[in-house]
């Protein structure tokens, strides 16, 4: 809720409000502050109300919540720490490409800033994203990975190592002090339709 001085409009007038964007941060799937469950075609509404003076105005935007499907295609070995690093292999038993197009991350704390996503060596994302108010997640979209798809893709038959990089050392895991969903493109066609999660 925005409340808004009345001179802000000047002799126009109150006008609405609407919400062109939003932002759930941790993911409203598998956060630790989230839904617990893996249902699909979910949906949560965020509001925005102005008031200003005697008016109000109000807004909505949908957030739906589609949960891509995991597959045998791929599968993922147990987590491990090291250093600054989490680390977990990811096999690719299909019999096409699997190309990464977005991750969701929570982390502790403890470990600061994330600084680097990576393949093995190769870097898919770098930059810093810190905590805020105690809470430490990050959305990566496809726009915001390596323009390269050999650096972020899996073929098939093979493993990478899928890679966090922090700042600090990296707490050990304990239950769900991580959580991560890296989507993945089987099919060529620039969406997610497989993923890989922890826990």
């Amino acid at each position: 809720t925005v409340v808004v001085k009345a001179s802000t409009f000047g002799a126009v007038g109150f006008g609405s409000v609407t919400v062109p964007d939003q932002h759930n941060s941790p993911n409203k799937l598998r956060g630790p502050n989230g839904m617990s469950t893996m249902a699909r075609d979910c949906m949560v509404i965020n509001t925005a109300t102005a008031r200003s003076g005697n008016l109000t105005a109000t807004d909505t935007a949908a957030v739906h919540i589609v949960v891509a499907s995991q597959s045998t295609q791929l599968t993922a070995g147990a987590p491990t720490v090291k250093d600054k690093q989490v680390k977990q292999i990811i096999t690719n038993n299909g019999s096409t490409k699997a190309t990464v197009v977005g991750i969701t991350l929570t982390w502790p704390s403890a470990n600061g800033k994330l600084r680097k996503v990576k393949f093995d060596g190769d870097v898919i994302w770098d930059g810093t994203i810190s905590c805020v108010g105690g809470i430490c997640s990050a959305t990566l979209t496809s726009a915001q990975l390596t323009a390269d798809p050999n650096r972020k893709s899996i073929n098939a038959g093979a493993a990478r190592t899928l890679i966090f990089e922090f700042e600090k050392n990296a707490a050990a895991i304990v239950g769900s002090n991580y959580t991560w969903t890296v989507n993945f493109d089987t099919d060529g066609d620039g969406t997610g339709d497989t993923s890989v999660m922890y826990p």
